[in-house]
């Protein structure tokens, strides 16, 4: 079955425009429930402390979803916070379907390979 490797994320990360200057992140390893190393890319908001991490839907599948953790304290912002967020958002959003759309190529390129 196709699987990402860390190496492959990374480079899809440095791919996505904008990264590095309006979206910080890393690739993280995290072991899978099998052993295997699964690729996590955490995400750095500079207007939210949330955290956030975008992952594959499932093994084989090229959707993948952001995932905004839990909170124990309010976010307040004023007007220019709330836009600058709303920004980084966006941001999350767009790298979400750069990383699908890397998945569906990757993927088919590795079943062309077969």
């Amino acid at each position: 079955m196709p699987y990402r490797t860390q190496e492959v994320l990374e480079e899809w990360l440095r791919d996505f425009p904008g990264y590095g200057d309006e979206l910080r992140g890393h690739v993280a390893l995290q072991d899978g429930s099998d052993g295997s190393d699964t690729g996590l890319v955490i995400l750095r908001l500079r207007y939210a402390t949330t955290g956030v991490f975008l992952q594959p839907v499932g093994r084989g599948d090229p959707r993948w979803e952001v995932v905004f953790e839990a909170r124990h304290d309010d976010l307040v912002s004023d007007a220019d916070g709330v836009d600058a967020l709303g920004r980084e958002l966006r941001l999350a959003a767009a790298l979400c379907r750069h990383f699908e759309q890397k998945s569906r190529a990757y993927d088919g390129a590795l079943t062309h390979d077969d």
